[in-house]
């Protein structure tokens, strides 16, 4: 590899352009041929069998020579880069400007640097530290916080009671049919919460893990479905699990 030019562009930019000798390039592409040729069928010949003269007649007498090129160029770069003493920091685009097997191949790469800085006058500035306070009700609310991020359910035995979190299984039928939405697995539900029909919550304090409850509920006139609007519904519930 000989380093022809480094030029430094605008926006952090350089271009490089580098060749590389001739009895490389014919060696190189020679070696790709070897390697490739074998892909071409020509008429007449075996595939695998033609000759590189023959191949490159009817494909193009550069074929071989980008294969080389491709095989050549992450060392020559490597080089050239270190030679021009600079700090790449993009993928480079490359161009070829010219190359044969008689002469050899040149190449032209342009590809980001990292910025020059400058430093301007920065002896004496002054800083303004912005000092803040923290109470204790800060304290208590941020540790709050984190507890409620990273708080785990522990699983406890005995009753269901106000507050716990019950893992169920449940499917609602009104008048002996199952409706729509009205089934569910292991759904999580905070008893008290009030987030479930009214008085279906309170059905289940009292029960245990692996209990089978019938819960009888009655929907709000205004529920918003006109099948379910004040209807009174049955629902089957299994308690998989309590949680604290």
């Amino acid at each position: 590899m000989k380093l022809i030019s480094c030029e430094k562009l605008e926006k952090s930019m350089a271009e490089l352009q580098f060749s590389i000798d001739a009895e490389t390039f014919k060696s190189a592409v020679n070696a790709a041929f070897k390697r490739e040729g074998k892909k071409y069928a020509i008429p007449g010949f075996r595939k695998g069998k033609a000759p590189k003269a023959m191949i490159e007649k009817m494909y193009g007498k550069d074929l071989f020579q980008y294969d080389a090129i491709n095989d050549l160029f992450p060392e020559n770069y490597e080089a050239a880069v270190k030679e021009a003493n600079i700090d790449v920091v993009g993928r480079p685009d490359a161009e070829v400007v010219s190359m044969s097997e008689d002469e050899g191949a040149t190449l032209k790469v342009k590809v980001a640097v990292k910025p020059e800085v400058e430093l301007g006058e920065y002896a004496g500035l002054t800083v303004n530290k912005d000092v803040k306070t923290v109470d204790e009700a800060d304290v208590d609310a941020e540790i709050k916080r984190m507890q409620d991020r990273n708080g785990r359910l522990l699983t406890r035995e005995g009753a269901a009671e106000n507050g716990d979190t019950v893992d169920i299984d449940f499917e609602g039928f009104v008048d002996g049919k199952a409706f729509e939405g009205g089934k569910a697995e292991h759904y999580s539900l905070v008893l008290g919460s009030g987030s479930f029909i009214p008085g279906f919550e309170e059905q289940l304090i009292g029960h245990h893990p692996g209990d089978s409850v019938d819960v009888t509920v009655t929907f709000p006139e205004d529920y918003g479905k006109d099948e379910l609007n004040g209807k009174e519904a049955l629902f089957k519930v299994t308690i998989n699990g309590i949680y604290k």
